[in-house]
């Protein structure tokens, strides 16, 4: 005892002779800068030029904006070289504070619209409509509850000219005359502006015509169960359909649901939870979505089915709207069928008295084929006179524009060369040329686009953009003149009016304005190349640092992924405040962040794209590492032993892939809605980017397992966080709750956030605790308690419970 309680005496003694000197406290991050610049879009004015086209379709006008909050609407006569204010604003404001009795600042005019007869312009206010008359400046204030709107419902599609609207209701098409709104609402919900009402719920007017009578649940005209748009989107009750240039006829797409797979959802934040099914097909599914067309005859009120040997089944980018296409006489319609897995995609013409289809054209890969790249739809065309047909196809290894006759002959290549054409912009039948835009033809980074026009025949090809930066092109619709927004990650948009002809500029329109943006201290990403892990193949990526950069110091890296194939990790190589996956606000903490367009992902060529082809658990992860390796040898400012991984959606798949397939290499994973097994994905993506599915009864496993991310759990070592949202109608919830049963039974430590009633999206909230993750885990720090983020737009943006609108005990809104 003695001996004890002497020992116990002289520990303090021991202990203070072994303690080294203090270790400094540890690190508080500020979040409050890097949230500004989460939320920083809205510090850039006139991003963008957004044309309202008047009625001669050459003439149009937009909205301008300075530093100082001043607001001007400019008329711009493209074939008189002119941009004028449409009204003075001064003159304006002071008739509208007369008549309205209340006061308008001259400098934040509310968002007008010109009228059809361009004599006046009008705007709502609150519970009011005003309306000026611009040669007199004389302004009506009318009660809205007493206004007939001729703008077009939300879920409604406006006719060509402009005479007729048509809308789906109880499973069926109505059309009726534009401008006479007088659907009966229900009373009020009282959550906000929108109204939001059942479509069941609606009493049509008289002068609604019925086009069609056959339409029952799960087998509807124009209208889907919604898998991926959430409750409450403006455009989720807008029928799929398509009017012909002469507004005689709609083509609409009638979605048959009956008998596929049907998918549990659950809502539990009352107080019994509510149960949502929804149509869900997946990689190996004997039924699967389908989809009919059909063209309705307004006058004689007939539709007829067009009459393919099989509906088209769903394709990413080449189904729905997508796969229609009026001739431009409005006298035949055009389809594409795609078979399973994309690897043959067919062009037809439909006569549209009989229904019946001819095959014109085809294109087949023996994975995959991608009519346009970067996730989009569309990229053919047809000619006026319908004997010229554009249509693209990689059988050369790039993705290029072939010439086909109207029974389908090949009259000639385009263009060809080492880039791959982005889309096609515009066809001009008079001059005989094919106005398009490519990524890679010129010299510097591949994936900046440029538009060109080649003649028909494929000669004369000429660059109209010359400038560098990636370039957005809007046509003038009656031709002759286009919009051209052009920008680079560290060069704000400039807006130029110019001349097909041959690219001259006619007119600056607008320059971005970042001095908000700068002034809280904003900087751009950097553009990067590495070679990548066949150390050949150059890639390119973006690298985003702190404001408060200092090259002596070591930082921490995080690379933000999204595998692709149908985009990459940069997925807008034009100017960002954030770039995507809030790669920007995240450097600012205090981390370097890179995003990497790896192999396997888009807009180069055809092997490139291909390049894990049913290995998506190669996830282009193997090329990030390539790349921080480099890098890291390269910046002395590196810390190459604390390296992270984040993405979202196929993002999410991808970082936790890379976590337990390389687990020495990545220290710290965040993955958010990850479409873990793609077994339990949508058979559109799986099956086009995996391959058809393929069981192998005597081994018990297929062609998806060995990348399913659960069969990896065991490899666990460092921290992971997983999020979902328990109402994610497009990844559904289970794949992340299978991965969380692989860890459990493994005995692994990770961490887990489901965020109730929430759709596709991360919330604020799930930005914060991205921040914490990475902060505590890969930075050593400490994250601010309890910070509240700034409200602003959802990663991904979908709605969840910050919108105003969002119900969740209300799963068929239809906005007003």
């Amino acid at each position: 005892m003695r001996r004890l309680l002497a020992a116990l005496l002289a520990a303090p003694i021991v202990v203070a002779a072994q303690t080294p000197a203090a270790t400094p406290p540890p690190l508080h991050v500020d979040y409050t800068k890097a949230d500004l610049i989460r939320t920083s879009g809205a510090f850039v004015l006139n991003a963008a030029v957004i044309p309202v086209w008047l009625e001669d379709s050459t003439r149009f006008y937009y909205r301008s904006a300075s530093p100082r909050g001043e607001t001007v609407v400019y008329l711009v006569d493209p074939l008189k070289h002119t941009k004028t204010p449409l009204f003075d604003n001064v003159h304006l404001a002071q008739v509208l504070s007369l008549a309205g009795d209340t006061i308008f600042d001259p400098t934040k005019i509310p968002n007008v619209r010109l009228s059809d007869d361009e004599r006046a312009v009008r705007f709502i206010a609150g519970k009011r409509e005003y309306s000026c008359v611009l040669a007199t400046y004389a302004c009506t204030v009318t009660d809205t509850a007493k206004v007939v709107h001729p703008d077009t419902p939300t879920w409604a599609v406006l006719s060509p000219d402009k005479r007729w609207i048509a809308f789906s209701h109880n499973y069926n098409i109505y059309v009726r005359h534009a401008g006479i709104h007088d659907v009966k609402l229900p009373a009020d919900t009282g959550r906000g502006a929108r109204r939001v009402v059942r479509s069941d719920s609606l009493t049509l007017p008289d002068s609604a015509i019925q086009l069609t009578t056959d339409g029952i649940d799960q087998y509807a005209y124009g209208t889907e169960t919604p898998s991926t748009l959430p409750p409450d989107h403006p455009t989720r009750r807008r029928p799929q359909l398509i009017w012909s240039p002469d507004s005689k006829k709609i083509a609409v797409i009638r979605i048959d649901e009956r008998g596929v797979r049907r998918y549990p959802l659950y809502s539990s934040t009352k107080p019994q939870p509510r149960l949502v099914l929804y149509p869900y097909a997946a990689p190996g599914d004997s039924i699967l979505i389908r989809y009919d067309s059909y063209v309705l005859d307004v006058a004689a009120k007939t539709s007829t089915r067009m009459l393919d040997e099989k509906p088209p089944t769903i394709v990413h980018g080449m189904s729905g709207l997508a796969a229609l296409k009026w001739s431009k006489k409005s006298e035949k319609l055009y389809l594409l069928d795609a078979t399973r897995g994309a690897k043959r995609v067919t062009m037809l013409s439909a006569d549209l008295a009989t229904g019946k289809t001819t095959p014109i054209t085809k294109d087949s890969a023996e994975t995959f084929v991608e009519l346009v790249h970067g996730g989009n739809a569309g990229n053919w065309e047809i000619a006026t006179n319908g004997d010229d047909i554009f249509f693209p196809s990689q059988k050369d290894g790039w993705l290029h524009i072939y010439r086909y006759d109207a029974s389908g002959k090949l009259k000639n290549q385009l263009e060809s060369g080492a880039y791959a054409v982005e889309r096609i912009a515009h066809v001009s039948d008079s001059a005989k040329k094919v106005y398009l835009t490519a990524w890679g033809k010129e010299p510097g980074v591949p994936y900046y686009a440029h538009l060109y026009s080649i003649g028909f025949d494929g000669a004369g090809m000429k660059l109209l953009t010359p400038e560098d930066g990636n370039h957005r092109i809007t046509f003038v619709p009656t031709g002759g003149y286009f919009l051209d927004t052009y920008s680079r990650v560290d060069a704000p948009p400039v807006t130029l009016l110019r001349s097909a002809v041959d690219g001259t500029i006619i007119m600056n329109l607008e320059k971005a304005d970042t001095e908000l943006l700068r002034n809280i201290g904003w900087t751009p990403a950097e553009v990067f190349t590495v070679k990548a892990r066949d150390n050949v193949t150059t890639l390119y990526g973006l690298m985003y640092k702190p404001s408060n950069f200092d090259r002596n110091k070591k930082y921490p890296i995080i690379t933000h992924i999204y595998p692709g194939p149908q985009v990459g990790s940069v997925a807008d190589w034009g100017f960002s405040t954030g770039g995507s996956g809030q790669a920007r606000s995240l450097a600012e903490l205090g981390f370097i962040v890179i995003q990497l367009d790896h192999m396997g992902t888009p807009k180069r060529s055809k092997a490139f794209h291909d390049f894990y082809y049913g290995n998506m658990g190669d996830n282009g992860i193997p090329d990030h590492i390539a790349a921080i390796r480099q890098l890291a040898a390269r910046y002395d400012f590196i810390d190459i032993d604390k390296v992270g991984i984040y993405g979202f959606s196929g993002g999410g798949f991808a970082s936790t892939d890379a976590i337990l397939r390389y687990p020495d290499f990545f220290k710290v994973a965040v993955s958010g809605s990850g479409n873990h097994d793609n077994r339990t994905y949508g058979f559109f993506w799986g099956e086009k980017y995996q391959g058809l599915y393929k069981a192998d009864s005597a081994k018990g496993t297929d062609n998806f397992e060995s990348a399913a991310n659960y069969t990896l759990a065991k490899n666990l070592k460092g921290k992971l966080l997983l999020t979902h949202g328990d109402m994610d109608n497009n990844v559904h919830t289970s794949n992340t709750l299978r991965v969380v049963d692989a860890l459990i039974k493994a005995n692994k430590d990770f961490d887990m956030i489901i965020f109730p009633d929430f759709a596709h999206a991360l919330p604020p909230y799930g930005v914060r605790k991205v921040w914490d993750y990475f902060v505590t885990n890969l930075m050593g720090a400490v994250p601010p308690a309890g910070y509240q983020m700034i409200v602003g737009p959802t990663v991904a943006g979908v709605a969840g419970p910050d919108d105003p609108d969002f119900d969740p005990d209300n799963p068929d809104p239809w906005p007003m």
